[in-house]
Protein backbone atom coordinates (compact mmCIF):
# COMPACT_ATOMS: atom_id res chain seq x y z
CA UNK A 1 0.00 0.00 0.00
CA UNK A 2 1.07 3.62 -0.92
CA UNK A 3 1.34 5.87 2.10
CA UNK A 4 -1.34 7.71 2.54
CA UNK A 5 -3.50 5.71 1.16
CA UNK A 6 -4.81 1.93 0.75
CA UNK A 7 -7.66 -0.37 2.05
CA UNK A 8 -11.01 0.60 3.02
CA UNK A 9 -13.97 -1.67 3.75
CA UNK A 10 -17.43 -0.86 4.00
CA UNK A 11 -19.85 -3.42 5.19
CA UNK A 12 -18.54 -4.39 9.10
CA UNK A 13 -17.27 -0.87 9.78
CA UNK A 14 -20.21 0.69 8.62
CA UNK A 15 -23.09 -1.88 8.11
CA UNK A 16 -24.70 0.29 11.12
CA UNK A 17 -24.97 3.69 8.85
CA UNK A 18 -25.44 2.30 5.32
CA UNK A 19 -26.67 -1.72 5.54
CA UNK A 20 -24.09 -3.38 3.41
CA UNK A 21 -23.03 -5.85 5.12
CA UNK A 22 -22.91 -9.85 3.98
CA UNK A 23 -23.08 -12.72 6.81
CA UNK A 24 -25.18 -14.76 8.85
CA UNK A 25 -25.94 -13.37 12.56
CA UNK A 26 -24.05 -15.95 14.24
CA UNK A 27 -22.77 -14.89 17.75
CA UNK A 28 -19.40 -15.21 16.40
CA UNK A 29 -20.27 -13.18 13.11
CA UNK A 30 -21.62 -10.32 15.23
CA UNK A 31 -19.26 -10.15 17.37
CA UNK A 32 -16.39 -9.38 14.81
CA UNK A 33 -19.00 -6.95 13.28
CA UNK A 34 -18.98 -5.06 16.77
CA UNK A 35 -15.39 -5.20 16.96
CA UNK A 36 -15.07 -3.53 13.71
CA UNK A 37 -17.53 -1.49 15.04
CA UNK A 38 -16.19 -0.06 18.06
CA UNK A 39 -12.74 0.58 15.99
CA UNK A 40 -14.00 2.40 13.51
CA UNK A 41 -13.36 6.20 14.22
CA UNK A 42 -11.19 5.80 16.99
CA UNK A 43 -8.95 8.09 18.03
CA UNK A 44 -7.20 8.28 21.34
CA UNK A 45 -6.38 10.82 23.35
CA UNK A 46 -2.72 11.03 25.37
CA UNK A 47 -2.88 9.64 29.19
CA UNK A 48 -2.44 13.32 30.03
CA UNK A 49 -5.09 15.06 28.04
CA UNK A 50 -7.59 12.57 30.69
CA UNK A 51 -8.39 14.46 33.04
CA UNK A 52 -9.73 17.46 30.62
CA UNK A 53 -11.62 15.12 28.87
CA UNK A 54 -13.17 13.10 32.05
CA UNK A 55 -14.04 16.36 33.35
CA UNK A 56 -16.04 17.34 30.49
CA UNK A 57 -18.18 14.16 29.56
CA UNK A 58 -18.57 13.61 33.39
CA UNK A 59 -19.34 17.10 34.63
CA UNK A 60 -22.48 17.63 37.15
CA UNK A 61 -24.93 19.27 35.08
CA UNK A 62 -26.60 20.94 38.34
CA UNK A 63 -23.47 21.95 39.70
CA UNK A 64 -20.55 23.97 36.97
CA UNK A 65 -17.23 23.11 37.35
CA UNK A 66 -17.81 19.96 39.60
CA UNK A 67 -18.12 16.14 38.30
CA UNK A 68 -20.20 12.73 39.27
CA UNK A 69 -18.82 10.27 40.84
CA UNK A 70 -19.25 6.74 39.74
CA UNK A 71 -19.42 4.24 42.28
CA UNK A 72 -20.39 6.63 44.87
CA UNK A 73 -22.69 9.51 43.22
CA UNK A 74 -20.87 12.36 44.60
CA UNK A 75 -20.86 15.91 43.25
CA UNK A 76 -16.97 16.77 43.61
CA UNK A 77 -15.31 19.71 42.57
CA UNK A 78 -13.41 18.73 39.06
CA UNK A 79 -10.25 20.68 40.42
CA UNK A 80 -10.01 18.18 43.24
CA UNK A 81 -8.60 15.45 41.45
CA UNK A 82 -5.56 13.22 43.93
CA UNK A 83 -3.07 10.70 42.35
CA UNK A 84 -4.07 9.05 45.45
CA UNK A 85 -6.07 8.57 48.34
CA UNK A 86 -4.99 11.30 50.66
CA UNK A 87 -7.48 13.68 50.29
CA UNK A 88 -10.84 12.79 49.41
CA UNK A 89 -10.97 13.89 45.97
CA UNK A 90 -10.96 12.11 42.81
CA UNK A 91 -9.44 10.30 40.22
CA UNK A 92 -9.60 7.56 36.97
CA UNK A 93 -10.85 4.44 37.57
CA UNK A 94 -10.38 2.11 34.98
CA UNK A 95 -13.61 -0.39 35.00
CA UNK A 96 -11.48 -3.12 33.34
CA UNK A 97 -8.26 -2.52 35.75
CA UNK A 98 -4.75 -1.82 33.84
CA UNK A 99 -3.23 -5.04 35.60
CA UNK A 100 -5.42 -6.91 33.52
CA UNK A 101 -4.25 -5.96 30.03
CA UNK A 102 -5.49 -2.74 30.21
CA UNK A 103 -1.79 -0.68 30.49
CA UNK A 104 -0.63 -0.24 27.26
CA UNK A 105 -2.00 2.55 24.59
CA UNK A 106 -4.61 2.88 23.38
CA UNK A 107 -6.24 0.38 25.93
CA UNK A 108 -5.15 2.67 29.27
CA UNK A 109 -7.46 5.60 27.81
CA UNK A 110 -10.24 4.70 26.34
CA UNK A 111 -13.28 7.19 27.88
CA UNK A 112 -15.62 3.90 27.23
CA UNK A 113 -13.10 2.19 30.25
CA UNK A 114 -12.66 5.35 32.99
CA UNK A 115 -15.16 6.64 35.28
CA UNK A 116 -14.00 9.01 37.64
CA UNK A 117 -14.36 8.08 41.00
CA UNK A 118 -13.74 8.22 44.50
CA UNK A 119 -9.80 7.71 45.23
CA UNK A 120 -10.51 5.91 48.05
CA UNK A 121 -13.04 3.76 46.67
CA UNK A 122 -10.93 3.00 43.84
CA UNK A 123 -8.51 1.85 45.96
CA UNK A 124 -10.58 -0.62 47.12
CA UNK A 125 -12.06 -1.78 44.32
CA UNK A 126 -8.36 -2.07 42.91
CA UNK A 127 -8.55 -5.00 40.67
CA UNK A 128 -11.37 -7.58 41.87
CA UNK A 129 -13.87 -9.08 39.76
CA UNK A 130 -17.61 -7.67 39.20
CA UNK A 131 -19.78 -10.22 41.07
CA UNK A 132 -22.33 -10.15 43.65
CA UNK A 133 -21.76 -10.42 47.29
CA UNK A 134 -19.22 -9.31 50.26
CA UNK A 135 -18.91 -6.73 52.89
CA UNK A 136 -20.43 -2.93 52.91
CA UNK A 137 -17.33 -1.33 51.28
CA UNK A 138 -17.61 1.52 53.69
CA UNK A 139 -18.08 5.03 51.64
CA UNK A 140 -19.85 4.42 48.57
CA UNK A 141 -23.56 3.59 48.93
CA UNK A 142 -25.20 -0.18 48.74
CA UNK A 143 -21.58 -1.53 47.45
CA UNK A 144 -20.32 -4.71 48.53
CA UNK A 145 -16.90 -6.36 47.97
CA UNK A 146 -14.71 -9.19 49.26
CA UNK A 147 -11.58 -11.03 48.74
CA UNK A 148 -12.21 -11.24 44.70
CA UNK A 149 -15.33 -9.29 43.57
CA UNK A 150 -16.97 -5.74 43.93
CA UNK A 151 -20.64 -5.01 43.57
CA UNK A 152 -21.31 -1.63 42.23
CA UNK A 153 -24.87 -0.10 43.42
CA UNK A 154 -28.02 -1.00 41.87
CA UNK A 155 -28.21 2.27 39.78
CA UNK A 156 -24.61 1.52 37.79
CA UNK A 157 -24.50 -2.13 37.13
CA UNK A 158 -25.95 -2.15 33.80
CA UNK A 159 -23.64 0.55 32.42
CA UNK A 160 -20.72 -1.16 34.39
CA UNK A 161 -21.46 -4.18 32.64
CA UNK A 162 -22.02 -2.60 28.83
CA UNK A 163 -18.50 -0.54 29.25
CA UNK A 164 -17.33 -4.33 29.97
CA UNK A 165 -18.95 -5.87 27.18
CA UNK A 166 -17.41 -2.94 24.88
CA UNK A 167 -13.89 -3.60 26.04
CA UNK A 168 -14.56 -6.97 25.83
CA UNK A 169 -15.10 -6.84 22.26
CA UNK A 170 -13.08 -4.07 21.35
CA UNK A 171 -9.75 -5.59 22.16
CA UNK A 172 -9.38 -8.54 20.12
CA UNK A 173 -5.62 -9.10 19.72
CA UNK A 174 -3.16 -8.41 16.87
CA UNK A 175 -1.67 -5.13 17.37
CA UNK A 176 -3.93 -5.14 20.81
CA UNK A 177 -4.37 -7.68 24.00
CA UNK A 178 -7.30 -10.21 23.39
CA UNK A 179 -9.08 -9.44 26.55
CA UNK A 180 -11.76 -11.80 27.86
CA UNK A 181 -14.86 -11.51 30.11
CA UNK A 182 -15.38 -14.99 31.56
CA UNK A 183 -18.15 -16.56 33.43
CA UNK A 184 -16.37 -16.69 37.26
CA UNK A 185 -14.02 -15.14 38.60
CA UNK A 186 -10.67 -14.69 37.43
CA UNK A 187 -6.10 -14.43 38.90
CA UNK A 188 -4.94 -11.01 38.97
CA UNK A 189 -2.21 -10.31 36.09
CA UNK A 190 -4.48 -12.06 33.24
CA UNK A 191 -6.26 -10.62 30.25
CA UNK A 192 -9.32 -11.82 31.09
CA UNK A 193 -12.18 -10.42 34.05
CA UNK A 194 -15.57 -12.00 35.39
CA UNK A 195 -18.41 -12.35 36.06
CA UNK A 196 -19.54 -12.42 32.27
CA UNK A 197 -22.79 -13.67 33.71
CA UNK A 198 -23.50 -11.85 36.64
CA UNK A 199 -22.23 -8.93 34.10
CA UNK A 200 -24.94 -10.15 31.51
CA UNK A 201 -27.68 -10.21 34.95
CA UNK A 202 -27.08 -6.69 35.53
CA UNK A 203 -27.03 -5.44 31.46
CA UNK A 204 -30.67 -6.98 32.11
CA UNK A 205 -31.93 -6.15 34.61
CA UNK A 206 -30.51 -1.99 34.48
CA UNK A 207 -31.40 -0.45 31.02
CA UNK A 208 -29.54 1.92 29.15
CA UNK A 209 -30.89 5.78 30.74
CA UNK A 210 -30.52 9.32 29.21
CA UNK A 211 -27.39 9.71 31.17
CA UNK A 212 -25.66 6.51 29.75
CA UNK A 213 -26.79 7.60 26.19
CA UNK A 214 -25.57 11.52 26.62
CA UNK A 215 -22.32 9.78 27.87
CA UNK A 216 -21.55 7.69 25.27
CA UNK A 217 -22.13 10.52 22.75
CA UNK A 218 -19.99 12.95 24.66
CA UNK A 219 -17.66 10.26 24.26
CA UNK A 220 -17.84 9.81 20.64
CA UNK A 221 -17.45 13.70 20.56
CA UNK A 222 -13.76 13.33 22.14
CA UNK A 223 -12.66 9.82 20.39
CA UNK A 224 -14.46 9.50 17.87
CA UNK A 225 -16.11 5.63 18.37
CA UNK A 226 -19.11 4.56 20.41
CA UNK A 227 -20.21 2.32 22.45
CA UNK A 228 -22.69 -0.41 20.31
CA UNK A 229 -23.65 -1.76 23.67
CA UNK A 230 -25.59 1.21 24.22
CA UNK A 231 -26.50 2.21 21.42
CA UNK A 232 -28.39 -1.77 20.86
CA UNK A 233 -29.12 -2.76 23.97
CA UNK A 234 -30.01 -6.32 22.41
CA UNK A 235 -26.29 -7.09 21.68
CA UNK A 236 -25.66 -8.29 25.21
CA UNK A 237 -27.71 -10.73 24.89
CA UNK A 238 -27.04 -11.58 21.46
CA UNK A 239 -23.41 -11.99 21.78
CA UNK A 240 -23.31 -13.08 25.65
CA UNK A 241 -26.31 -14.97 25.71
CA UNK A 242 -25.47 -18.56 24.59
CA UNK A 243 -22.76 -18.19 27.10
CA UNK A 244 -25.27 -17.53 29.93
CA UNK A 245 -28.59 -19.98 29.73
CA UNK A 246 -29.70 -19.37 33.01
CA UNK A 247 -29.76 -15.86 33.29
CA UNK A 248 -32.14 -15.57 29.94
CA UNK A 249 -35.41 -16.46 31.18
CA UNK A 250 -38.09 -17.21 28.82
CA UNK A 251 -39.55 -13.87 27.50
CA UNK A 252 -35.32 -12.71 26.59
CA UNK A 253 -35.28 -16.24 24.69
CA UNK A 254 -38.34 -15.00 23.12
CA UNK A 255 -36.73 -11.61 22.21
CA UNK A 256 -33.31 -13.41 21.38
CA UNK A 257 -35.00 -16.01 18.43
CA UNK A 258 -37.14 -13.12 17.11
CA UNK A 259 -35.97 -10.52 13.87
CA UNK A 260 -32.71 -9.22 14.84
CA UNK A 261 -33.03 -5.20 15.40
CA UNK A 262 -29.93 -2.72 14.97
CA UNK A 263 -26.59 -3.68 14.80
CA UNK A 264 -27.69 -7.50 13.83
CA UNK A 265 -30.70 -6.74 11.54
CA UNK A 266 -27.61 -5.34 8.94
CA UNK A 267 -26.11 -8.87 9.23
CA UNK A 268 -29.42 -10.34 6.91
CA UNK A 269 -29.76 -10.98 3.42
CA UNK A 270 -29.87 -9.90 0.68
CA UNK A 271 -27.15 -7.23 0.93
CA UNK A 272 -23.86 -5.71 -0.28
CA UNK A 273 -20.37 -5.58 0.80
CA UNK A 274 -18.02 -2.61 -0.79
CA UNK A 275 -14.24 -1.89 -0.44
CA UNK A 276 -11.81 0.38 -1.66
CA UNK A 277 -8.39 -0.29 -2.08
CA UNK A 278 -5.22 1.49 -3.77
CA UNK A 279 -2.72 -1.30 -4.30
CA UNK A 280 -0.35 1.13 -5.36
CA UNK A 281 1.26 0.54 -9.09
CA UNK A 282 -0.06 -2.80 -8.96
CA UNK A 283 2.19 -4.89 -11.88
CA UNK A 284 1.31 -8.45 -12.99
CA UNK A 285 4.89 -10.15 -13.16
CA UNK A 286 7.43 -10.71 -10.16
CA UNK A 287 9.95 -8.72 -9.53
CA UNK A 288 9.56 -6.28 -12.48
CA UNK A 289 8.46 -2.59 -11.35
CA UNK A 290 5.26 -1.53 -13.09
CA UNK A 291 6.70 2.50 -13.37
CA UNK A 292 9.86 4.48 -12.77
CA UNK A 293 10.27 5.20 -9.12
CA UNK A 294 7.62 2.16 -8.27
CA UNK A 295 8.75 -1.52 -6.11
CA UNK A 296 8.87 -4.05 -7.43
CA UNK A 297 6.36 -6.96 -6.17
CA UNK A 298 7.81 -10.70 -5.71
CA UNK A 299 5.37 -13.48 -5.11
CA UNK A 300 5.36 -13.50 -1.50
CA UNK A 301 3.70 -10.52 -1.60
CA UNK A 302 1.48 -11.30 -4.36
CA UNK A 303 0.20 -14.26 -2.15
CA UNK A 304 -0.13 -11.98 0.64
CA UNK A 305 -2.17 -9.16 -1.07
CA UNK A 306 -4.42 -11.85 -2.52
CA UNK A 307 -4.65 -13.37 1.44
CA UNK A 308 -6.12 -9.95 2.08
CA UNK A 309 -8.22 -9.65 -0.53
CA UNK A 310 -9.77 -12.98 0.61
CA UNK A 311 -9.89 -12.10 4.36
CA UNK A 312 -11.79 -8.98 3.21
CA UNK A 313 -15.09 -11.21 1.89
CA UNK A 314 -16.50 -8.24 0.06
CA UNK A 315 -18.24 -8.31 -3.14
CA UNK A 316 -17.35 -5.24 -4.94
CA UNK A 317 -13.86 -4.17 -4.53
CA UNK A 318 -13.23 -0.46 -6.26
CA UNK A 319 -9.20 -0.53 -7.61
CA UNK A 320 -6.76 1.98 -7.82
CA UNK A 321 -3.69 2.04 -9.52
CA UNK A 322 -3.82 -0.96 -11.07
CA UNK A 323 -2.28 -1.48 -14.19
CA UNK A 324 -3.74 -4.69 -16.39
CA UNK A 325 -6.67 -7.27 -16.01
CA UNK A 326 -3.71 -9.21 -15.15
CA UNK A 327 -2.60 -7.47 -12.26
CA UNK A 328 -5.52 -7.57 -10.71
CA UNK A 329 -6.43 -11.31 -10.88
CA UNK A 330 -2.88 -11.90 -9.31
CA UNK A 331 -4.76 -10.28 -6.11
CA UNK A 332 -8.32 -11.86 -7.19
CA UNK A 333 -8.02 -14.76 -8.89
CA UNK A 334 -9.90 -15.80 -12.35
CA UNK A 335 -11.80 -18.17 -10.51
CA UNK A 336 -13.59 -16.26 -8.57
CA UNK A 337 -13.42 -12.48 -9.59
CA UNK A 338 -14.78 -10.52 -12.54
CA UNK A 339 -12.40 -7.86 -13.20
CA UNK A 340 -13.43 -4.76 -15.15
CA UNK A 341 -10.85 -2.21 -16.29
CA UNK A 342 -11.51 1.56 -16.54
CA UNK A 343 -11.98 2.46 -20.85
CA UNK A 344 -9.17 4.88 -20.37
CA UNK A 345 -7.13 1.04 -20.64
CA UNK A 346 -6.01 -0.54 -24.04
CA UNK A 347 -5.38 -4.11 -24.28
CA UNK A 348 -1.19 -4.45 -24.52
CA UNK A 349 -0.54 -0.59 -23.18
CA UNK A 350 0.66 -2.98 -19.75
CA UNK A 351 4.18 -3.10 -22.39
CA UNK A 352 6.78 -1.54 -20.79
CA UNK A 353 6.67 1.79 -23.27
CA UNK A 354 2.84 2.53 -22.29
CA UNK A 355 2.27 1.04 -18.62
CA UNK A 356 0.45 3.15 -16.51
CA UNK A 357 -2.37 2.94 -13.79
CA UNK A 358 -5.95 2.52 -14.36
CA UNK A 359 -9.21 2.17 -12.11
CA UNK A 360 -10.87 -1.13 -12.23
CA UNK A 361 -13.53 -2.96 -10.31
CA UNK A 362 -13.40 -6.72 -8.86
CA UNK A 363 -16.65 -8.26 -8.80
CA UNK A 364 -17.07 -11.45 -6.88
CA UNK A 365 -18.64 -14.17 -8.99
CA UNK A 366 -20.52 -15.16 -6.03
CA UNK A 367 -22.44 -12.72 -5.79
CA UNK A 368 -22.20 -11.81 -9.39
CA UNK A 369 -22.40 -14.60 -11.83
CA UNK A 370 -22.67 -11.95 -14.48
CA UNK A 371 -20.92 -8.53 -14.52
CA UNK A 372 -23.63 -5.99 -13.32
CA UNK A 373 -23.89 -2.84 -15.92
CA UNK A 374 -20.51 -0.71 -15.22
CA UNK A 375 -19.62 2.30 -16.96
CA UNK A 376 -16.83 4.37 -17.06
CA UNK A 377 -17.07 8.46 -16.54
CA UNK A 378 -14.36 10.03 -18.70
CA UNK A 379 -15.03 13.51 -17.08
CA UNK A 380 -12.90 12.98 -13.81
CA UNK A 381 -10.24 12.32 -15.91
CA UNK A 382 -9.82 15.65 -16.88
CA UNK A 383 -6.24 16.59 -18.63
CA UNK A 384 -3.52 18.04 -15.45
CA UNK A 385 -1.65 20.87 -16.86
CA UNK A 386 1.57 21.51 -15.35
CA UNK A 387 4.73 20.09 -14.55
CA UNK A 388 6.64 16.68 -14.02
CA UNK A 389 9.03 15.88 -11.21
CA UNK A 390 11.94 16.47 -13.46
CA UNK A 391 10.25 19.86 -14.42
CA UNK A 392 8.72 18.96 -17.52
CA UNK A 393 6.18 20.35 -18.57
CA UNK A 394 3.46 18.49 -19.74
CA UNK A 395 -0.53 17.86 -20.13
CA UNK A 396 -1.54 13.99 -19.55
CA UNK A 397 -5.41 13.12 -17.88
CA UNK A 398 -6.12 11.95 -14.46
CA UNK A 399 -7.93 8.88 -13.67
CA UNK A 400 -11.39 8.08 -14.70
CA UNK A 401 -14.01 7.00 -12.40
CA UNK A 402 -15.77 4.15 -12.64
CA UNK A 403 -20.11 4.17 -12.10
CA UNK A 404 -21.65 0.53 -11.33
CA UNK A 405 -25.79 0.85 -11.76
CA UNK A 406 -27.80 -1.47 -8.99
CA UNK A 407 -31.23 -1.48 -7.72
CA UNK A 408 -31.29 -1.90 -3.74
CA UNK A 409 -34.86 -3.14 -1.98
CA UNK A 410 -36.24 -2.02 -5.48
CA UNK A 411 -34.60 1.65 -5.67
CA UNK A 412 -31.75 2.72 -8.11
CA UNK A 413 -28.04 3.18 -6.86
CA UNK A 414 -25.48 4.67 -8.53
CA UNK A 415 -21.84 3.16 -6.91
CA UNK A 416 -18.96 5.26 -8.60
CA UNK A 417 -15.46 4.52 -7.62
CA UNK A 418 -12.40 7.40 -7.75
CA UNK A 419 -9.29 8.13 -8.16
CA UNK A 420 -8.48 11.82 -7.60
CA UNK A 421 -5.40 14.12 -8.65
CA UNK A 422 -2.93 13.84 -5.66
CA UNK A 423 -0.68 16.55 -3.95
CA UNK A 424 -3.54 18.83 -2.70
CA UNK A 425 -4.16 16.96 0.36
CA UNK A 426 -4.77 19.82 2.16
CA UNK A 427 -4.42 22.82 0.45
CA UNK A 428 -7.75 25.52 0.16
CA UNK A 429 -9.65 25.07 -2.82
CA UNK A 430 -11.38 28.42 -2.60
CA UNK A 431 -9.42 29.79 -3.77
CA UNK A 432 -6.26 28.49 -4.80
CA UNK A 433 -3.42 29.23 -3.55
CA UNK A 434 -1.09 30.75 -6.09
CA UNK A 435 2.02 32.00 -4.22
CA UNK A 436 4.04 30.87 -1.22
CA UNK A 437 2.45 33.53 1.41
CA UNK A 438 6.17 33.36 3.29
CA UNK A 439 8.73 33.21 0.44
CA UNK A 440 6.29 35.42 -2.35
CA UNK A 441 7.02 32.41 -4.62
CA UNK A 442 4.65 30.24 -6.97
CA UNK A 443 3.17 27.61 -4.82
CA UNK A 444 4.26 24.19 -5.95
CA UNK A 445 1.24 22.49 -5.48
CA UNK A 446 -1.08 25.29 -7.37
CA UNK A 447 -1.25 23.24 -10.45
CA UNK A 448 -2.68 19.95 -8.29
CA UNK A 449 -5.07 21.92 -6.37
CA UNK A 450 -6.42 23.65 -9.78
CA UNK A 451 -6.93 19.86 -11.55
CA UNK A 452 -8.42 18.13 -8.09
CA UNK A 453 -10.67 21.45 -7.80
CA UNK A 454 -12.02 20.85 -11.57
CA UNK A 455 -12.51 17.14 -10.59
CA UNK A 456 -14.52 18.59 -7.41
CA UNK A 457 -17.02 20.62 -9.18
CA UNK A 458 -17.63 17.70 -11.59
CA UNK A 459 -17.93 15.23 -8.66
CA UNK A 460 -20.42 17.70 -6.95
CA UNK A 461 -22.75 18.09 -10.60
CA UNK A 462 -22.47 14.54 -10.87
CA UNK A 463 -24.11 13.38 -7.20
CA UNK A 464 -26.34 16.26 -7.78
CA UNK A 465 -27.49 15.26 -11.46
CA UNK A 466 -28.61 11.77 -9.49
CA UNK A 467 -30.21 13.01 -6.45
CA UNK A 468 -32.35 15.07 -8.85
CA UNK A 469 -33.46 11.72 -10.58
CA UNK A 470 -34.25 10.02 -7.14
CA UNK A 471 -31.16 7.96 -7.69
CA UNK A 472 -29.18 7.06 -4.50
CA UNK A 473 -25.38 7.35 -4.95
CA UNK A 474 -22.33 5.59 -3.45
CA UNK A 475 -19.07 7.36 -3.54
CA UNK A 476 -15.87 5.42 -2.43
CA UNK A 477 -11.99 5.78 -3.48
CA UNK A 478 -8.69 7.36 -2.76
CA UNK A 479 -10.25 10.89 -3.10
CA UNK A 480 -6.64 12.13 -1.63
CA UNK A 481 -8.35 14.89 0.26
CA UNK A 482 -8.48 14.76 4.34
CA UNK A 483 -11.74 15.50 4.32
CA UNK A 484 -11.71 14.98 8.24
CA UNK A 485 -9.95 17.80 8.88
CA UNK A 486 -11.55 20.16 11.60
CA UNK A 487 -10.85 23.35 13.66
CA UNK A 488 -10.39 23.56 17.12
CA UNK A 489 -14.35 23.51 18.09
CA UNK A 490 -14.45 20.20 15.84
CA UNK A 491 -16.31 21.72 13.04
CA UNK A 492 -15.34 20.50 9.16
CA UNK A 493 -12.96 22.59 7.05
CA UNK A 494 -11.93 20.69 4.61
CA UNK A 495 -13.08 23.30 1.48
CA UNK A 496 -13.57 19.97 -0.92
CA UNK A 497 -15.90 18.84 1.75
CA UNK A 498 -17.48 21.37 2.35
CA UNK A 499 -18.50 22.17 -1.33
CA UNK A 500 -19.69 18.55 -1.59
CA UNK A 501 -21.92 18.62 1.30
CA UNK A 502 -23.65 21.82 1.59
CA UNK A 503 -26.63 20.75 1.80
CA UNK A 504 -27.93 22.30 -1.42
CA UNK A 505 -29.99 21.94 -3.23
CA UNK A 506 -32.95 20.20 -1.81
CA UNK A 507 -30.90 19.85 1.74
CA UNK A 508 -28.91 16.52 0.35
CA UNK A 509 -26.57 15.04 2.35
CA UNK A 510 -23.67 12.67 2.05
CA UNK A 511 -22.22 11.18 4.85
CA UNK A 512 -18.53 10.30 4.95
CA UNK A 513 -16.35 7.08 6.66
CA UNK A 514 -13.93 6.27 8.22
CA UNK A 515 -13.87 9.59 10.40
CA UNK A 516 -10.72 9.99 13.14
CA UNK A 517 -7.48 9.13 12.63
CA UNK A 518 -5.94 6.36 11.02
CA UNK A 519 -4.82 4.03 13.80
CA UNK A 520 -4.02 0.86 11.66
CA UNK A 521 -1.73 1.21 8.24
CA UNK A 522 1.86 1.38 9.39
CA UNK A 523 1.44 2.59 12.77
CA UNK A 524 5.77 2.61 12.97
CA UNK A 525 6.50 4.06 9.70
CA UNK A 526 8.11 7.11 10.09
CA UNK A 527 6.71 8.93 7.16
CA UNK A 528 3.05 7.67 7.53
CA UNK A 529 0.08 10.00 6.94
CA UNK A 530 -2.07 9.67 9.75
CA UNK A 531 -5.04 11.25 7.84
CA UNK A 532 -7.15 9.34 6.08
CA UNK A 533 -7.34 9.76 2.40
CA UNK A 534 -9.52 7.22 1.15
CA UNK A 535 -13.38 7.19 1.82
CA UNK A 536 -16.53 6.14 1.46
CA UNK A 537 -19.60 9.06 0.54
CA UNK A 538 -22.84 7.99 0.38
CA UNK A 539 -26.48 9.62 0.22
CA UNK A 540 -27.79 9.91 3.89
CA UNK A 541 -30.85 9.08 2.59
CA UNK A 542 -29.13 5.40 2.38
CA UNK A 543 -28.97 5.11 5.97
CA UNK A 544 -31.78 2.90 6.76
Amino acid sequence: MRMGSGLTAFGLASAVAVGVAQAQADSMTLRQLVHELHREGHAPLSYSDMDDAMREIHADPNAPGNVLLYYTNRSQDADLWVSRDGRDGWNREHLWPQSRGMGGFPMKCDLHNLMPTDASVNRNRGNLNFDTGGAPEGEAADTLLDGDSFEPRDAIKGGTARALFYVDTRYEGGSDPDLRLVDGTTPTGSTTLGNLCTLLDWHLADPVDEVERERNRRIEAVQGNLNWFIEDEALGVQIYGAACPGVIDAADTEAVTEPATGVAAELGDPALRLGTWNIANLHHESGVALRSGSVARDDLDYERLAEIGEGLELDMVFLQEIGSPAAAHRVFPAEGWHIVMSDRYEAGSELEADRDTYTAIAFSKESFPEVPAVETFMALAVPHIGFDRDGTPSVRPTRAAMVVTLEIEGDPVKIMGVHLKWSCHAWNLSPVIDENRNSGQPFRSRFDCRTLLAQSALLESWIEQQAAQGIRVIVLGDFNRRFNAEDQTGEPIDSFWLALNDGTPNALQLVKGPTGLDQVCWPEHERRFEEHIDFILYDAALAD
